[in-house]
């Protein structure tokens, strides 16, 4: 019998992380800028996420991520018409991650959240092996 424990990304957040949110002047119900979040795998047993946002409309954006408890972790005033971070986040093993992204638009007052988490699944093989 074999045991294996892998972490992955719920499938909620797999499709966030691989479709990107597109907006258009002309349609206000669209999203703010064009954001894409990625999940890039582990390094040092840490997972990385990369965020990129495309400020067509050049306007002033609020970048916020926050943890679990509403905590900031990190903040910044985007100006700039590309932008592109890798985060990595320190994981306690067992415990879940979730985290909350807050894209804020300061012209036209509209917000985007986004959620990363966690989820812990099991996958348990049983080999028959022919003896004689």
């Amino acid at each position: 019998m074999k045991l294996v424990k892998t972490m992955s990304v719920s499938a909620a957040i797999l499709c966030l992380f691989f479709v990107s949110t597109q907006s258009f002047a002309s349609d206000k119900t669209q999203s703010i800028s064009p954001v894409t979040v990625k999940y890039l795998g582990v390094s040092d047993y840490k997972p990385v996420v990369q965020i990129d946002i495309e400020n067509t409309l050049n306007e002033e954006l609020y970048f916020t991520l926050k943890d679990e408890n509403g905590n900031a972790l990190y903040s910044e005033k985007l100006t700039e018409r590309k932008y592109s971070r890798k985060f990595q986040f320190n994981e306690v093993e067992g415990s879940t991650m979730n985290l909350t992204i807050t894209l804020s638009s300061k012209n036209s007052r509209k917000t985007e959240v986004f959620n990363i988490s966690n989820v812990t699944t099991v996958v348990e093989d049983i080999v028959v092996t022919r003896l004689r």
